[in-house]
Parts: C-alpha cells; sequence; structure tokens
C-alpha cells in the first residue's frame, strides 16, 4: 500500500507541475485509482538469489590489469581476459604524460603484480566466445588457441579498451614525413635521430574527429599533442613547432601545460572544418596552406614532419554487445547506464565498464574508472547474494503450457522454458527480470503476471475511473 501511495504522489506531483490546470481532478482520479487497487494488493518478497563471488574482466590493457587486481586485491578470484599475447593494451605505446609521470614503469610493475598473484587467473590470446546468465550467476564459454573452456563468475568487467585510427588523408602512409602522434612519440622516446633535424614540426589536430561522419572529439589530442610538442622543445630548443587546431581542449588542471606550451615559443593556429588545411609535396618538400581563422589570412607552411592526431574510435563492439546484452553509442563505444546516476554500470546487472571502452580519456581516468567498476562490482557479490525488485513475473504452471512465445520476446533474457514433471513449463529468471510485462501481456494462456501489475488489479483501477465517470456524467 506504501508502495502505491509513493507512486500516487509522484504521479501527483508531475500533474501539478505540468498541468496545473488539472491537478485536482487527476489527483482525484490516481487516489481513486490506488485505493480500488489496494484493496486487492498482496505482499510482495524480495527474492534472494546466491551469487559466484568470482570475476571476468575483458580486456588486459591498464584499466582491465587494475580492476583484476583490485578484485583480488579484496579478496575475489577473476580471470583477466585479453586477446592479443601479451598486457598492456595502448599503454605500451605510451612512453610519457604531460605531468612527467613514466608509464612504462607503471606498465612494468602493474603487469608484474597480475603475474604474481595467485588470485588472478591471466588468459592471453584468448576471446569470449558466449555468455549466458544473470548477476551473479554468469556463465562463459572462453576460447584460448582454438580449445574452449567454461568458465563461472558472478559479475563481469569490460575493459576491451579502443585505437587510433589511420588517417585517410594529409598523404598519410604516401609520404614517411607525415606521421600519427602515437608513431612521433616512440620516435621521441627512441628514435631522436630522426626527429632532431627537422627545423619546422607541424601537428594538425582533429584529423578525423568532430566531422560529419565522427561527430565525437577525441577528447586526449590536444594534451597529447602538447605533451609531445613540449618534449621536442626541451630536446630541441630552436625546433619550430606548429599546432593547426579547431580548439584546444586542455580540460581541468591540463590548461597549465597549454600556457607552458605558448611560452617555451610553441605557434598556435586556429582553422575551421570549412577550410581545411591543405598539404601537397612541390619539388620534394611539404608545403601545407591553412586559412588561419583568427587573422582571416592563408598562411603557407614549410614543414619537415607533419603529425596527424588521428580520433580514437572503438573495436568492433557489435558481437561482444549482443553477446553481453548491453548498448553501444553512435560511435561504437559502450554505453552506460547513466551519464550521471550508474556511470560505470549498464542496464544489465551485473556487468561494469572502464577504460577507453566507454570513451577516451587519460590514464588517470581510466585507473578512477577501473577503481569505481570495481566497487560496483564487489558491492554486487561481497555478500553473497542479491536481492531483486519484487515486482518481477510470475508464471502459473497450471497455465503454461511452455509454448516458448514469451522466452522470444524477452529483450532481457529473463524468462525460459524448462522441462519439469509436468513437461515443459516457463520460468523467470528473477535477477534478470525488470517487470516490463512483455511476457504477461504477450502470453496465450494468460499464465505470467507481474507481480503488483496483476490483470485483477490493473481492471479494478479500470473500472473506478470508469465508475467515477458515469457518476459525473449522471
Amino acid at each position: 500500500y506504501l508502495f502505491e501511495m509513493t507512486n500516487i504522489r509522484d504521479q501527483c506531483s508531475w500533474v501539478h507541475m505540468h498541468q496545473p490546470e488539472e491537478a485536482t481532478q487527476k489527483a482525484k482520479d490516481l487516489v481513486r485509482m490506488a485505493i480500488a487497487k489496494s484493496k486487492l494488493l498482496q505482499p510482495l518478497r524480495e527474492p534472494l538469489v546466491e551469487v559466484i563471488k568470482k570475476g571476468l574482466v575483458l580486456g588486459g590493457g591498464l584499466s582491465g590489469m587494475r580492476a583484476a587486481l583490485e578484485l583480488a586485491g579484496q579478496g575475489f578470484d577473476c580471470a583477466l581476459v585479453e586477446r592479443e599475447a601479451e598486457l598492456g593494451g595502448n599503454l605500451r605505446h605510451i612512453y610519457s604524460t604531460i605531468d612527467g609521470n613514466d608509464p612504462q614503469e607503471l606498465l612494468k610493475n602493474t603487469v608484474r603484480d597480475v603475474l604474481e598473484n595467485p588470485r588472478i587467473q591471466v588468459l592471453t590470446k584468448t576471446e569470449l566466445k558466449n555468455l549466458n546468465g544473470y548477476v551473479g550467476n554468469f556463465k562463459s564459454v572462453l576460447s584460448t588457441d582454438g580449445s574452449e573452456k567454461e568458465y563461472e563468475h558472478g559479475v563481469v568487467i569490460v575493459a576491451v579498451g579502443a585505437k587510433e585510427s589511420l588517417p585517410t588523408e594529409y598523404l598519410y602512409g604516401q609520404d614517411p614525413r607525415v606521421i600519427t602522434q602515437k608513431e612521433l612519440e616512440k620516435k621521441i622516446a627512441h628514435h631522436w635521430e630522426e626527429v632532431n633535424p627537422c627545423k619546422h614540426i607541424v601537428m594538425i589536430q582533429c584529423v578525423g574527429s568532430r566531422t560529419p561522419e565522427r561527430p565525437n572529439c577525441s577528447r586526449i589530442c590536444c594534451s597529447v599533442a602538447i605533451k609531445n610538442a613540449l618534449n621536442i622543445k626541451e630536446k630541441n630548443p630552436d625546433a619550430k613547432v606548429t599546432i593547426l587546431y579547431r580548439d584546444i581542449r586542455t580540460y581541468g588542471l591540463l590548461e597549465r601545460y597549454y600556457t607552458q606550451a605558448r611560452e617555451k615559443g610553441v605557434e598556435f593556429i586556429q582553422y575551421e572544418l570549412e577550410s581545411k588545411p591543405d598539404l601537397k609535396v612541390e619539388q620534394g618538400h611539404l608545403q601545407l596552406k591553412v586559412k588561419d581563422r583568427i587573422v582571416g589570412e592563408e598562411t603557407t607552411l614549410q614543414p619537415d614532419l607533419v603529425v596527424l592526431a588521428s580520433a580514437i574510435i572503438a573495436y568492433e563492439n557489435e558481437a561482444l554487445a549482443k553477446m553481453l546484452k548491453v548498448p553501444l553509442t553512435a560511435d561504437g563505444f559502450f554505453l552506460e547506464a547513466h551519464m550521471k546516476l550508474r556511470p560505470v554500470d549498464f542496464a544489465t546487472d551485473g556487468i561494469f565498464l572502464a577504460g577507453l571502452a566507454h570513451f577516451p580519456k587519460t590514464i588517470s581516468e581510466s585507473l578512477s574508472q577501473a577503481d569505481a567498476a570495481v566497487a560496483r562490482a564487489t558491492a554486487a557479490i561481497a555478500k553473497g547474494y542479491v536481492t531483486v525488485l519484487p515486482t518481477i513475473s510470475e508464471v502459473d504452471h497450471t497455465r503454461c503450457v511452455g509454448c516458448g512465445l514469451c522466452e522470444l520476446l524477452c529483450p532481457f533474457s529473463a524468462i525460459r522454458v524448462v522441462e519439469t514433471e509436468k513437461g515443459s513449463k516457463a520460468e523467470t529468471i528473477a535477477a534478470s527480470c525488470k517487470g516490463c510485462g512483455i511476457c504477461a501481456s504477450s502470453c496465450p494462456q494468460k499464465a505470467v503476471t507481474v507481480l503488483h501489475f496483476s490483470d485483477e488489479e490493473l481492471t479494478a483501477q479500470i473500472n473506478a475511473l470508469a465508475s467515477l465517470e458515469e457518476k459525473e456524467a449522471a
């Protein structure tokens, strides 16, 4: 009854806010319907579902390794699945950070801690082939070099990462003097002799990002460009570095490095999408024309090296998302349940998100999100059971004929047909059910009922409203 009256209060508040002229009458109607329904209410119980106190982490990059270590640190066994031959992901290709830390040292220490932890089962060259079950009771099929094995676990953390796209413009792949920021960073760290002779280096931002075809911002490109520019100026103060940008997005405390780059002599030229830079080879030399948005005039540059900030894009996640029954954004990244309220959860209970699989982010942000995902995951399995909302579907086996229509239509795979002593019957998987009512509305035998929303209760509400309208009409 209290549950129903709370629902009525919320509805009345909405009506008062959006339809104030009808608020009094609407409130009377809602209260009359609630009273009619309350006469038929039955006690609801919260089902308890036992859980397997193990985790599965998909992705052996920094976020995945951090998640596995945090799970192990809280006393839970886990399997760390990586499709490549070694751990590390994108961190293997990062040699410095904008604030001066050593990512390779972080990588070495993290990999060592993961491999030495007895609670972490590391599975390289392995892919997830199938996943069934629900929060607390998942069953995965993992394939390693063609050999498959089953792994049971209670939660899943998705940390499959993302990748740098390969540009299709500005002569990339046609001229060795055109490279990406990722390639430049490696040259600065290990092949400085290839960069040192360059007197003028031009960096072009937003290559493949913030366009009609790919409207999202890759978010970390500006800070990476400024980081590499500062590293070049530190090694060779006489080198001229020019950054062609649309907007500088060194968000938060990173803005100080943008100021530092200007103080070091790094030149910034703003361009617009409608007048992108034009790069050609003239008599063996690179010639770059760009219209300066601020000055309003075209400038011609003759760089020795052109560096492209190519877009960060998602892997081909469609098959994995379908397997996990979780959504993707229009750009192919995994979509969280709610940006503010559930930033590391999926709508599917028991599955959580971290790292570049969610969206481009810095190392510190990836670590924080991995910690948050583990906090949410361990909250789901630490008690040894999970509670389920009581407003779920229930099957009357005396009416059910096991036709399987409910199993076919359920968007959450929360109902299934099983063999019983009385033949095939449907049963609800309580931990997966969201109480949407599709099974109840589609059952030809009327064998499925959503608790707290039975046919009798809904009919009583309709009759109460109809009788009120008849009295007012009379």
